[in-house]
């Protein structure tokens, strides 16, 4: 379907508050993010226990915030795509998130070949590189990878439930 600037406002009217929840705990897990990597620095590593559960702590809160980012490729997809309750939506991007694997580790690579390839360029084309080449290549990347997952376990699947029903009725009116 056609998407016009009139789209993106009437998107943004309908979609405020489950963006702005999930906006708010996008900050909330980089918060704890940092917490928990900085909290090995702040337990003595002169005994065993703290210190090796503060390792355990740091890299689990690793694994768990990457995963994040990858469900994240399709929690704001399907705020806009679909009308679902925060809760579908966070229980649809985990499913999605290990359904398309592959298809997420290709986005977090290219995520962080863009970021590294526009750090590395001269300070000036970096300011102006990030938010026009590098931060659109990447949303360009997240959802050409990622809306092929939603449109076959998500779109499809509710399509044809609504053309069934809709032929239910058709044959009802028939009889």
């Amino acid at each position: 379907e056609h998407a016009f600037i009139s789209d993106f406002f009437t998107k943004a009217k309908e979609n405020w508050k489950q963006g702005l929840f999930f906006g708010l705990l996008d900050i909330f897990l980089v918060i704890v993010l940092i917490v928990n990597l900085n909290y090995s620095n702040l337990v003595s590593a002169d005994t065993i226990g703290p210190h090796l559960f503060s390792t355990v702590v740091k890299y689990l809160t690793i694994v768990l915030f990457v995963f994040y980012t990858f469900m994240r490729n399709y929690i704001y997809q399907m705020i806009v795509t679909a009308e679902l309750s925060i809760r579908a939506i966070l229980k649809n991007s985990w499913l999605f998130a290990i359904l398309g694997l592959g298809r997420n580790i290709i986005v977090f690579v290219g995520t962080v070949a863009a970021l590294v390839v526009v750090m590395l360029l001269h300070p000036f084309i970096e300011v102006v590189g990030m938010p026009l080449i590098a931060l659109s290549f990447i949303n360009f990347l997240s959802v050409y990878t990622t809306y092929p997952i939603i449109e076959k376990y998500l779109i499809k699947p509710a399509k044809e439930a609504e053309e069934e029903r809709r032929r239910e009725e058709e044959s009802e009116i028939e009889r």
